[in-house]
């Protein structure tokens, strides 16, 4: 908030808040430090949070998956023979849908970060992804899994007695085989996770700093792509208008 000052704001030092000019923070009794800052100051992250949504989101997989589901199999016979078998099981490679869902999805969180309002919804956006992302994994994992069996059951000598024995006998092997992939793949989810808490519960610049690079660092690792990074630096820039929407909605939630 702007003060008689010249336009400086106040906020607490201990834990972020705001507080009247020359008093004590009412919730952690921290004193009081001068920022020089503007909600109008620049802010280019969310710009290029929908720069990276368009390149690596959205242009870049659509051109692999075309890549792959129609130029490669016309040069490959053995690919294109794999590929007509598995999308007889329902699989495609980075299906169409969880591209574009994807993209809508993050694109509605860029536009929260551009408008720089309502800064916590950011958190509804990354819970639909990671609907989404288990919903298309799960999915994957089933249409893979009966492609392999029937795959093994032509290739196997064995009768369908003795077929039936031996998958019971690996089943257990091949859950945990499965499970390890299945988790490994969500490691995803960690940098979405770790901006979550950064916003809900997180009061301290410091760590709310912490919180969103390492974040961004997993995702550019886990999914090669530095949307997260940008989302959490954006969210860092606006660090003190998140603070003061939430100190908003603890005063009418008290009232």
């Amino acid at each position: 908030m702007n003060n008689k000052n010249g336009g400086i704001k106040m906020y607490c030092g201990k834990c972020g808040r705001w507080i009247d000019h020359g008093k004590l923070c009412d919730d952690c009794m921290g004193t009081y430090h001068n920022l020089r800052v503007s909600y109008k100051e620049k802010n280019v992250f969310p710009a290029l949070c929908v720069a990276t949504i368009a390149i690596f989101h959205l242009l870049i997989p659509l051109i692999v998956r075309y890549y792959y589901t129609s130029i490669y199999p016309m040069i490959n016979e053995k690919a294109m023979q794999e590929y007509v078998e598995m999308r007889n099981y329902g699989y495609e490679y980075a299906s169409v849908w969880w591209t574009i869902s994807l993209a809508c999805v993050l694109f509605g969180a860029a536009i929260i970060l551009i408008r720089r309002k309502n800064l916590k919804w950011v958190v509804a956006f990354l819970v639909i992804i990671m609907i989404i992302g288990l919903a298309n994994a799960i999915s994957n994992i089933s249409e893979m899994w009966n492609y392999c069996e029937d795959l093994m059951k032509e290739q196997s000598d064995l009768s369908e007695a003795e077929y039936e024995v031996a998958k019971n006998s690996m089943m257990p092997f091949a859950i945990i085989d499965m499970l390890v992939s299945f988790l490994f793949d969500r490691l995803a989810f960690a940098p979405m996770i770790l901006i979550s808490c950064a916003v809900i519960f997180v009061r301290e610049r410091k760590i709310f700093s912490a919180l969103v690079i390492t974040a961004g660092i997993i995702g550019i690792v886990t999914s090669f792509t530095p949307i997260y990074l940008f989302m959490g630096l954006s969210l860092r820039k606006d660090f003190y208008i998140l603070q003061d929407e939430r100190r908003k909605s603890a005063i009418k939630s008290k009232r």
